[in-house]
């Protein structure tokens, strides 16, 4: 029930600050009860300061208490003008006592008569704006708060789907013309789950493979250059790169896909050259686990785009 409840909460809270309606401390509540069922512990601290006030110690305010004050928007910067040093300074009133200070001002500033002094309401005027701001800045953050959370439950799978969509194809099209390129991506990853660094430049060196497997079923290798804007490619047996370009190019793929496929192609290509060589002659490249993932993606997302001219 928590999983099915999260969005249509975030949705009810969105608009109850849109249109204003209920008081903000009722809104809270709700932003509460939606941490509460993410397991969001740092947002759930946030909102219960922001209830019943904020974490403080003999020296003010802790370091939880600075921290969730912080992501309320509820703190300025003074600079001393002797000395240029920074402090910062924190407004840590609880929003019942800023809305109750805001309606008393608000009651002064329209005073008229006699018995009402112009500094009086010129005082109440600017804690009208002093207080009106804070007030903003904090429903400004918790809207934000929400707002992403509203988005990343809609749309964050997202990515993954498109992603999840291009490997399909992929895996089905390279068991066609190339099916010993399925085992190899197998094999990267079962290293990919490993936590040796140099399994995961293992998942590179088995992009190389595919990428070539690719090169060979569609652009079979040749001594022979090809000569091309008068320019002589090489299309050996280790030019994997240049047969897979010479191939988008005799395609009519357009010149904006050629041009974007060709660059990333090139790219990706000499990075796992660089690697892949220096394994080659027993030299240290370092690969991060992070960017082994990025570069099978990246090998994914241009095999898709290949396939789809084949």
């Amino acid at each position: 029930m928590d999983a099915d409840e999260k969005l249509p909460l975030s949705e009810e809270i969105l608009k109850n600050i849109e249109l204003e309606e209920m008081p903000f401390f009722s809104i809270l509540l709700k932003c509460q009860r939606l941490a509460r069922i993410s397991n969001d512990i740092d947002a759930l601290e946030w909102f219960t300061q922001e209830i019943i006030g904020f974490e403080s110690g003999d020296g003010g305010l802790t370091e939880k208490g600075a921290s969730t004050a912080s992501r309320s928007n509820r703190q300025t910067i003074h600079t001393d003008p002797k000395t240029q040093e920074k402090s910062r300074k924190f407004f840590t009133q609880t929003l019942s006592s800023i809305e109750k200070e805001l309606e008393s001002h608000e009651i002064r500033a329209k005073l008229n008569g006699p018995n009402v002094h112009a500094i009086e309401r010129n005082t109440s005027q600017a804690k009208i704006r002093d207080l009106s701001s804070l007030y903003q800045k904090i429903k400004g953050s918790v809207y934000s708060y929400v707002m992403n959370f509203n988005y990343n439950l809609k749309y964050g799978n997202i990515t993954e789907s498109i992603f999840d969509h291009k490997r399909t194809f992929v895996d089905l099209k390279l068991k066609e013309i190339c099916p010993d390129a399925i085992s190899k991506f197998v094999s990267v990853y079962n290293n990919l789950r490993s936590d040796n660094e140099e399994d995961w430049a293992n998942s590179v060196h088995s992009c190389r493979r595919i990428l070539k497997d690719l090169a060979d079923s569609i652009y079979p290798p040749s001594e022979i250059d090809v000569v091309t804007s008068g320019k002589k490619i090489k299309v050996g047996n280790e030019n994997y790169v240049n047969r897979l370009m010479l191939f988008i190019e005799s395609k009519e793929g357009g010149n904006s896909f050629e041009s974007i496929v060709g660059s990333h192609l090139k790219y990706i290509g000499e990075r796992i050259d660089s690697i892949y060589e220096a394994a080659n002659k027993g030299t240290h490249s370092s690969v991060q686990k992070s960017e082994a993932e990025r570069y099978i993606i990246y090998t994914y997302i241009i095999i898709s785009d290949i396939l789809q001219l084949v």
